[in-house]
Order: C-alpha cells, then structure tokens, then sequence
C-alpha cells in the first residue's frame, strides 16, 4: 500500500505469541498503513468426526471460532491503541494453509506469526507452524520471539548469498529505522568441510560442493555489502560490516549477543524447501541466534 505495509499477524491467544507481538510493535507496526489480525483455530480431524458422531461437532467448532475471536482480541488490546486500519479475521483448518490464504487474499506485504525457540529434535520430526507459513508464502514474512532488551539496539542483515542480499536490505530500508537502530551486515567463510556437512551420497556431495562458497564469491559479496551499507547509510542507519570465519551458527548466534540484535533478516526469494539448500542453511543459522527473523522476499 502506499501509506505503508499492509500487514497480517497470527494470533492464537498464547502468551508466548502476545510476548512475541511486542517484536511485531517494535520493528513493522511503525511502517504499517493497516494490520489484519487473524487467528486459527486448531483443526484436530479425529476429534472433530467424533463429536459429529455425536451429535456435537457444529457446536465444538463454534466454540472453537470463539476461543479464536478471543485470542485476536486479546492481541489487539496487548498491541495497544493503533493509528492504522486493523480488520480482525478468524479462519478455519490448517494454521500454515490459512495464513497464507488469508495473507493472499488481503494481498499483504508481510506476515508475522510467533517463532518458538530452535529445537533440532522438534524440527526433525514435525515442521512448525512458522517455517511452514516461509514455505507456503511469497511474502515476507517475520518469525517474531518476545524481545529480551528494553530497546532494539541493532539488525543483523545476514549476508549468506549475494542473490539475496538485495531483498534483505531493501526491506531494512523500509522499515524506516535510521538514527535508532544500528544494522550491521554480516557473513561468514566456512571451510568446505563445515559447509558441506552430511551427504548421504555421492551425487548429493557434488551438489553441496556445487553451492559451496567459493573465495570470489566472498569477494563478491563483500563489495555488495559495502554498497548495501552505502545505501542504508543514506536512509539514516549506522552501519557496520562484520566478515567471520567459521561455522555460521555459532558466529551469528554470537554476533547477535554482541551487538544486542532485535532481528536478523535474511533474504529468500522464493524459499527454497531443500533441507541443504543454501537458503534453508541460511535460515537455520538466523533462528539459532535466539532473536526474531524477517524472511525478506
């Protein structure tokens, strides 16, 4: 929209998510030109058949539906007294698929939901609500957790891969926060050995190999990043470039304490599903810092 991001944010009434809306006031709502404030219930299919069977599924819904009314209006009145337009919306079925229906037909520039903290084990066997709405969506999308600081002090703009870094800075850019915030723009060389990690075969190593960086694409990256800096120095921001060697999480996780960061934000356009992909590496690294994530498309 031209008075600002149209923007939608998922609600489901826990008070992990109502923490986490504070990130969403924080960083997005400055620049909104209006909110949609949309909440799922949970769509549990057994259950649901059985209290059909007897007799009590239309009733269960509905009480669903008004759990979920709840939920979004509880997160309006957390999100405070707004100077924008804000719609609230209840959806039936499958969290992801509805964000992203709902995201689509409000046809919104970003869409927040609350992120839980990294669990490897967790994202082995089941894929939660937030990565799936990445998957599902063209939008940008921020993976917001409850802030840690009083202030947001710093963004981090992962720098992982030069096809990216423009979304991730012109979204920076947007959010209109030069002269508060400070954005440092990071990267990381991996040794191959680091950066290829586990291969289950031969022709899955020499793809890995394939998407490895190589030292003319750090070059490469490191003139973008000193143009990204330029132009985010024109709109106000101060500006630093951190280049680390090492393993990727661990240098992101640290950096992010470092410099007391609200948010990392990644470029991605579109989401690449492969769990060794270079954006899906990208993305892990950002959600092991412990701060939110903005998914730049």
């Amino acid at each position: 929209m031209a008075g600002g991001l149209s923007v939608l944010w998922a609600a489901d009434g826990s008070p992990y998510c109502l923490a986490a809306a504070e990130s969403l006031r924080r960083l997005v709502l400055p620049i909104a030109g209006d909110l949609v404030v949309l909440s799922v219930p949970p769509l549990n299919a057994t259950q649901a058949a059985l209290k059909q069977l007897m007799g009590g599924g239309e009733e269960h819904r509905q009480q669903e539906i008004r759990k979920a009314e709840e939920a979004v209006q509880e997160c309006v009145d957390v999100l405070g007294e707004l100077s924008i337009p804000v719609r609230r919306a209840v959806r039936w079925g499958s969290a992801a698929a509805e964000i992203a229906g709902e995201a689509n037909e409000a046809d919104v520039d970003l869409i927040g939901v609350g992120a839980k903290p990294f669990n490897a084990f967790r994202r082995a066997i089941m894929e939660d609500t937030a990565i799936a709405v990445v998957k599902a969506t063209r939008q940008s999308v921020l993976l917001a957790r409850p802030p840690v600081r009083d202030r947001l002090a710093a963004i981090i703009i992962y720098a992982s891969s030069s096809r990216w870094l423009s979304s991730a800075v012109e979204l920076t850019s947007r959010l209109n926060l030069g002269g508060k915030v400070k954005v440092v723009l990071a990267n990381f060389i991996e040794p191959p050995e680091i950066a290829h990690g586990l291969f289950f075969s031969y022709k899955e190593y020499q793809r890995l190999r394939s998407e490895a960086l190589s030292m003319e694409d750090h070059d490469l990256i490191r003139a973008l990043m000193t143009d990204a800096a330029a132009t985010l120095q024109a709109r106000g921001y101060e500006t630093e470039i951190v280049i680390g060697e090492g393993n990727a999480d661990q240098g992101l996780s640290r950096l992010a304490e470092d410099v007391g960061a609200g948010a990392v934000v990644v470029g991605a356009t579109p989401f690449d599903t492969g769990f060794f992909s270079s954006t899906a590496h990208a993305l892990n690294a950002a959600l092991r810092a412990g701060c939110s994530v903005l998914v730049a498309r």
